[in-house]
């Protein structure tokens, strides 16, 4: 764009930051079908470079990808994968969507310390597969750019296929082998693990304490399934038919209730495990099945509580 200033004759450029990709998804029309979902991987070295390029976009937010999925049918098909390496081996990938920004420069420590000491943030929940494991991971890290001191395992399941009804019992609790039925889940890197984290905050009258913050990832390898089933009340526990109601319902009214859950939803085991299981209702259901459960158990007095919903 041309300006002319009003002080002399000279001519100045203000070149507006654009972000074309961003522009092209807000002016797309609705319901779009896209055929082509394949997302390019390219290697790089230099992550500045693309921070660059992407600088004019607005922060990535669940709306932005909202209307993303409206507009196209499918999930994100364009961006590339970032990979950082070291040798031969990888340091970092990090995803770069065309329309939005989604770097760590966005992620400001102050803000973070801030919102978790006005919405009295101590615990958080995680449940997902294997990429909720890895965003239990981000998240980790993500608080420890805040000044995290420690992070300190409280408790945690193998790293197995099996479940360890042991991890979500009251210390030292015996329970007989026909009051619960197991079954294996499809992801061996599922396994539940809970994390206490301290961190330093000051009070009203500036003098520095330590608090702490509850992580605890749980395993979620489908949006409803039944892979522990209480059949016969003990310790607190009644019966359920599926683990989802055994996890919100008893595990977590035991151990203390999240002041945020994040559900990081398993649609590539749903697919591997076939969507014709779930009859003429299909998925649809699950899910509504799912919101039912969390608007029943989850806490409505609790100071923030929120429910995040994301694809694998």
């Amino acid at each position: 764009m041309m300006k002319k200033s009003n002080s002399n004759n000279k001519s100045t450029n203000f070149r507006k930051p654009s972000c074309p990709a961003f522009d092209r998804l807000s002016s797309s029309a609705k319901n779009a079908t896209r055929k082509n979902c394949s997302v390019s991987i390219f290697t790089s070295t230099n992550a500045t470079e693309y921070y660059s390029l992407n600088s004019p976009c607005p922060v990535c937010t669940s709306a932005l990808f909202k209307i993303y999925y409206r507009t196209h049918s499918a999930f994100i098909a364009d961006g590339y994968w970032d990979i950082l390496t070291s040798g031969d081996k990888i340091t970092t990938a990090t995803f770069r969507p065309p329309f939005c920004s989604i770097t760590l420069r966005d992620l400001d420590p102050n803000f973070i310390r801030k919102c978790f000491l006005e919405k009295k943030i101590r615990k958080i929940i995680i449940l997902g597969d294997s990429i909720g494991k890895m965003t239990f991971t981000g998240v980790t890290a993500v608080l420890a750019s805040t000044e995290t001191k420690q992070c300190k395992v409280m408790k945690a399941e193998e790293d197995d296929f099996s479940w360890n009804i042991r991890y979500y019992l009251p210390h030292r609790t015996f329970i007989p082998k026909q009051y619960v039925n197991i079954v294996t889940r499809p992801c061996h890197s599922c396994d539940a693990r809970q994390l206490r984290c301290f961190c330093g905050s000051k009070n009203i009258s500036g003098i520095s304490r330590n608090t702490s913050l509850v992580l605890e990832f749980l395993p979620m390898s489908y949006i409803i399934d039944s892979s522990i089933r209480i059949l016969k009340p003990f310790a607190g526990f009644r019966p359920t038919i599926y683990t989802q109601e055994f996890l919100f319902r008893d595990y977590l009214r035991l151990t203390g209730q999240p002041d945020v859950v994040i559900i990081v939803a398993p649609f590539l085991q749903e697919v591997l495990a076939g969507l014709e299981r779930y009859g003429k209702f299909g998925q649809n259901r699950t899910i509504t099945y799912l919101v039912t459960i969390l608007n029943k158990y989850l806490p409505k007095s609790r100071p923030y509580a929120g429910v995040l919903s994301t694809s694998a």
